[in-house]
């Protein structure tokens, strides 16, 4: 059980060993009161069982974590109360709901003690049969033959035999029913809190985020209206795609921008066909600026023909730009940098491979790095590969983060290809 104990509710049923106490130390003065049907064989085992429960009271937190000393109390409990039920009039005694209440509570308990109710049943039997204060040295002669029939004694008592055996048994059905759904609603919000707590950077990068958003607008117009100048005044052609691609991402990150302060009213990304080959060269050309990229040796690789799949493009580019900057800033301080970009096609799929030669991703942080909130860079959000993840998932592809054999870092994306027209 929960908090090192035998029982379910430990408090509960200290409680209750103070109530049982309390009422066996009562019973036994019965026999005291004027004219008392009870007789001295009742007042023992009441005086009896309520010094037992007394003494469980006070020793309770010392075996609070020992079955065997519930269980005792138990036997012994239901022993006694045959003994009682005989003396007090056997198949008519007042006392033979204790049967039940003895049963019940020890289900509550959570006392594991499949032997039980089948004691307890036993017990009420010989009670009602047999003359169990003689035991004791006190005959009382057995009560049953008050009835006239004595097949009606039989019925009556299997009955009540047979509502012992249910309480016992049921009552431990239900319980066990019932901490079960306990418990899978303690997993279950378990589970909750820890995708709460794996929540709360992303909501408080969520709102800075916003208001970043809102205020780049107006410098990405600026650089954008530049942008329009410098390629009208530029008469290289090498210059000029180079700035029409950074004006082309511009406008990409402006209607990103605008998203993301009507996130509310955002529609579908808007999936378009183009070739895989084209994109990455792109990136590669702006990452070329990166200040990380100084020194760095990229090493492309990629099939023969055009490579075409029907994505949002942006998004695509945004995720392929992380996962490549990741690995420029990876080997930024390491004395070999080289970042390598490999292109596969298979008949369904293409795959894009980066790797890089720098310290590599520890084991224990791969997925977590993945998950977001986890990063191996000390100015680092650690929700880049993150977000490139859930994008390329949601597109239908797999995303894999590892460890290259040459102990640098390495992403593996698969996406559906789009047959050429």
């Amino acid at each position: 059980m929960k908090g090192g104990t035998a029982v379910i509710c430990p408090e509960l049923v200290r409680r209750n060993m103070a109530i049982a106490a309390c009422l066996g130390l009562a019973g036994a003065g019965l026999c005291l009161l004027p004219r008392s049907p009870f007789g001295c064989v009742f007042s023992y085992c009441a005086l009896i069982s309520g010094l037992l429960h007394l003494l469980a009271f006070s020793a309770f937190r010392r075996f609070k974590n020992k079955p065997a000393f519930f269980i005792f109390i138990s036997w012994f409990n239901v022993g006694l109360l045959a003994v009682a039920v005989s003396d007090t009039g056997g198949i008519f005694s007042p006392f033979v709901f204790l049967f039940f209440w003895v049963m019940v509570s020890e289900a509550i308990y959570g006392i594991k003690d499949s032997w039980l109710p089948f004691f307890a049943g036993a017990c009420y039997l010989a009670a009602v049969y047999g003359d169990l204060p003689k035991l004791i040295g006190r005959p009382h002669g057995s009560p049953v033959f008050n009835y006239e029939s004595g097949i009606a004694a039989i019925i009556v008592s299997g009955i009540v035999c047979a509502f012992i055996l249910m309480a016992g048994l049921r009552s431990r059905y239900i319980i066990s029913a019932v901490l079960a759904k306990l418990e899978m609603s303690r997993m279950k919000q378990e589970e909750l809190g820890r995708k709460c707590s794996e929540m709360s950077p992303y909501s408080q990068i969520g709102k800075a985020v916003h208001r970043i958003a809102h205020d780049l607008r107006t410098p990405l117009a600026s650089a954008l209206g530049y942008l329009d100048f410098k390629i009208t005044k530029t008469s290289d052609p090498d210059d000029q795609e180079i700035l029409k691609y950074i004006r082309e991402s511009l406008e990409q990150m402006s209607s990103m921008m605008t998203q993301i302060t009507c996130y509310g009213r955002r529609s579908e990304l808007k999936k378009e066909r183009f070739c895989l080959k084209t994109l990455l060269a792109g990136i590669k050309t702006i990452l070329a600026f990166h200040p990380s990229a100084a020194g760095v040796q990229f090493v492309s690789a990629s099939p023969e023909g055009d490579v075409y799949v029907e994505l949002p493009r942006y998004e695509l580019q945004l995720a392929l730009f992380n996962v490549i900057k990741n690995s420029l800033e990876a080997v930024a301080e390491r004395a070999e940098k080289k970042v390598n970009i490999i292109l596969r096609t298979t008949v369904s799929h293409a795959e894009i491979e980066v790797s890089d030669s720098g310290p590599g991703l520890k084991e224990q942080i791969l997925e977590a790095v993945a998950r977001g909130g986890e990063t191996t860079k000390p100015d680092g959000t650690g929700v880049g590969l993150a977000i490139a993840s859930d994008f390329i998932h949601e597109q239908g592809g797999t995303f894999e983060i590892g460890n290259s054999p040459d102990s640098g870092a390495l992403v593996r994306i698969r996406l559906p290809l789009h047959s050429a027209a």
